[in-house]
């Protein structure tokens, strides 16, 4: 051990030397060069297993001469003391240098030496100097806060091996070849002048040579250099660490200019140092050198007193941290411009859990613009929970989260938010610990369209089965107001010409008064609104109370609608041949906003209901007609009627003189022309039908089978569809004859 007989006053009141198992000879070399007559304490924590570290605190006693004592709880360090604190240990050195000891929890690996470190940052801070001759993941923080009240940190080099964040904290890194001699000098206050007696100025003068030649950081000495007009301009490098050439991948240049190196250097360099050397003010500033495409963190301090014009400068290339950081800037510019300005809308949050460890809750961290696609503004997401965005939140949607942020893995789904009226395709992931983010899509009207697609292909299917007029109102009017939540539908006949309407179908969900029947047209709608409905423009009322005016189409209207607890409503007129003939109207209780979907839909039905109405009105005149003509002819003497289609094909044959020759309605009908008749009719009979399907009749007698008769053919078509191409042949015995008529004669 170096001894000296009048220590320097030193500034250090504790020295932490922290050992992990497997540094039992730089932690000796350490002790073996501490001074004999020291001012400060010497706590030394172990590290690692138990077991080991009890095997390198025996070793360590064994050539140390001064006693080694246990840190206990309340322990007031003294100043020369040796001291140990075991791996399973929690110590705190609080104000006076008292030890507070603590017994250790499922944490205190992670935080024993950041505990420490920050514990003296706040009792010692520019008295503590420590040691640390083995790195890990801890201390960081407790390294940064210390180095921040002016602590000193020292690290013993790890060969091999990258330097940690915690070694990035230290003051210097050292190898253990010369850690152990700058502890000492610093304990003996390495700060003294070389000519005083009790130091070394060999010993002095190797230590800092030392230092310098080991540490980390580049050192150089420069000598600044002005013009004639006392501007600096250049510098002389006078002296410089091995370091020096790393970080600046210069030449080595002591005993050259600045500008016989680089031709044209940065002029801030020289002014930089130039005011330092004037103002004796030290300077800390990063500057970039463009012949050396490098960047450096400078720490500039002047040597001499004032007048002198040398300046040392400690610096370290931090072009890749720069670069590193003008990447994450980039990226952050560039993630920016895509969050304000994606189509999709996105949310980062963090989960909240209950009591019990579950999952309850999220709370939004940021939002972007598109974030709009819920009707919630921006300001009124950032900071708050789910639930007070949207007291309707799914269940389902936190545990989706919670295993996203636990697992990893994104999710992917499309789901109905009832608390914002919408349907969403999300995209959820692990933003990092307990934070997620979300990307969405507002899909509402897609999944609407895909909903009204499939209630047409389902209604069509209902028309086509409907046989009366009730049954398709009720696959209409009730299947439309199931899809859209309506409460109320009418179906109107409009008779213009007598200025009336007949509601021929009604329905209400709630107890209303029944409107069907007929009323006077202008009661409740006004000429300019039955201008438009009679040129097929829908009526559209989002709420019926917003309806202004005082004419008495209006307030009947008003008046209807409260009768009828009618909100909203929407009429699609139906016109045929330039004239108004009916319309079809739903309506809803409440004031509703008709989305443009909603207004489509409604139209689309109507549409298809309306010639469905047409047909199953004609279809049931005809079968009235058919009904009544079936009477009629069973009431003609002697007489027969028959009806053939396009395909020649008989559909009706009744009448006295068909049973007379003995022949039944089934013995013709279903059966065509060249199926029934003798194959030597079958060309004459064919002609006259032929004849008949143009449009033009025919009448002829003849005798047949000791009878006479009088045949007329005639078309039932009408032009409108409902029985077209059916010529009626009607055959009447004229006069008494012998013999039986056939059949195909009649």
């Amino acid at each position: 051990m170096s001894a000296s007989s009048a220590p320097a006053a030193a500034p250090f009141e504790v020295l932490i030397l922290t050992v992990p198992a497997g540094e039992l000879k730089a932690a000796a070399r350490v002790l073996a060069e501490l001074p004999t007559s020291r001012s400060a304490a010497v706590p030394i924590v172990m590290s690692g297993d138990a077991s080991e570290a009890g095997a390198t605190l025996y070793e360590l006693r064994r050539p140390f001469p001064d006693p080694i004592r246990a840190v206990e709880h309340g322990l007031i360090l003294e100043a020369g003391g040796v001291y140990v604190a075991p791996p399973d240990l929690l110590v705190d050195v609080q104000p006076g240098l008292r030890c507070a000891v603590s017994a250790p929890d499922a944490r205190s690996p992670a935080r024993r030496l950041g505990q420490l470190l920050a514990s003296l940052a706040l009792s010692v801070g520019p008295a503590a100097l420590v040691v640390l001759l083995g790195e890990g993941a801890d201390g960081v923080a407790g390294a940064r806060a210390l180095r921040g009240v002016g602590g000193t940190g020292l690290v013993q080099r790890q060969n091999g091996t990258p330097q940690t964040a915690l070694a990035q904290t230290a003051m210097l890194v050292l190898s253990s070849r010369n850690l152990a001699l700058v502890v000492a000098e610093l304990l003996e206050g390495g700060g003294a002048a070389p000519d005083r007696p009790d130091v070394d100025p060999q010993l002095c003068e190797a230590t800092y040579y030392a230092l310098f030649s080991e540490m980390d950081q580049a050192y150089a000495v420069v000598e600044v250099l002005a013009d004639a007009a006392g501007r600096w301009v250049d510098f002389l490098f006078l002296s410089v660490n091995r370091a020096f050439m790393r970080h600046t991948g210069m030449p080595y240049p002591v005993g050259r200019t600045a500008t016989a190196l680089l031709g044209t250097p940065n002029p801030r360099w020289a002014e930089l140092y130039g005011q330092v050397a004037e103002t004796g003010e030290p300077m800390r500033v990063e500057e970039g050198e463009l012949t050396l495409g490098r960047t450096f963190d400078l720490n500039i301090f002047r040597l001499g007193g004032e007048g002198s014009r040398r300046v040392a400068v400690l610096f370290t290339d931090i072009t890749g941290r720069r670069q590193a950081e003008e990447a994450v800037r980039s990226s952050e510019r560039r993630y920016r411009l895509l969050f304000e300005n994606m189509g999709e809308g996105f949310a980062l949050a963090e989960l909240i859990w209950d009591e019990t460890g579950q999952p309850s809750d999220w709370r939004y961290l940021e939002v972007n613009d598109a974030w709009a696609q819920t009707d919630v503004p921006v300001s009124g997401a950032v900071g708050r929970t789910a639930r007070e965005v949207n007291p309707l939140i799914e269940p389902g949607w936190i545990e989706t989260y919670a295993r996203v942020v636990q697992t990893g893995q994104p999710a992917r789904y499309t789901a109905y938010a009832a608390g914002f009226g919408r349907w969403f395709e999300t995209t959820a992931f692990r933003h990092s610990d307990n934070r997620f983010g979300v990307v969405f899509r507002d899909v509402t009207e897609r999944k609407r369209r895909e909903a009204n697609q499939a209630f047409m292909v389902e209604l069509s299917r209902e028309l086509s089965q409907a046989r009366t007029e009730e049954d398709l109102l009720r696959a209409v009017g009730g299947g439309l107001a199931a899809h859209l939540g309506l409460s109320c539908f009418h179906y109107v006949d409009v008779n213009e010409d007598l200025g009336e309407v007949t509601v021929r179908h009604f329905w209400h969900a709630q107890d209303v008064p029944t409107v069907l029947g007929t009323h006077s047209l202008a009661g409740f709608i006004s000429p300019d609104q039955a201008s438009r409905l009679r040129a097929g423009e829908l009526t559209v009322s989002h709420d019926v109370t917003a309806i202004t005016g005082d004419s008495p189409a209006t307030a009947g209207l008003r008046a209807g609608a409260a009768a009828q607890k009618i909100g909203a409503y929407v009429a699609v007129p139906y016109s045929q041949d330039g004239r108004w003939r009916a319309y079809f109207a739903v309506a809803d209780r409440q004031p509703r906003p008709w989305t443009e979907l909603e207004l489509e839909l409604i139209r689309d039905v109507a549409h298809r209901l309306f010639p469905q109405v047409e047909r199953v009105r004609a279809a049931t005149a005809l079968t009235e007609s058919e009904g009544r003509l079936r009477a009629l002819i069973g009431q003609l003497p002697g007489s027969a009627v028959f009806v053939v289609n396009r395909d020649l094909r008989y559909v009706l044959a009744q009448g006295e003189a068909l049973s007379a020759a003995g022949y039944r309605p089934e013995d013709l009908v279903g059966r065509t022309v060249a199926q029934a008749m003798p194959t030597a009719l079958v060309g004459e009979y064919e002609a006259h039908y032929r004849l008949a399907l143009t449009g033009v009749g025919f009448e002829y007698e003849h005798e047949a089978h000791g009878r006479a008769f009088i045949t007329r053919g005639v078309p039932l078509s009408n032009g409108g569809g409902g029985r077209l191409g059916r010529p009626g042949r009607v055959v009447r015995h004229h006069g008494p004859q012998a013999g039986r008529e056939h059949p195909a004669r009649l």
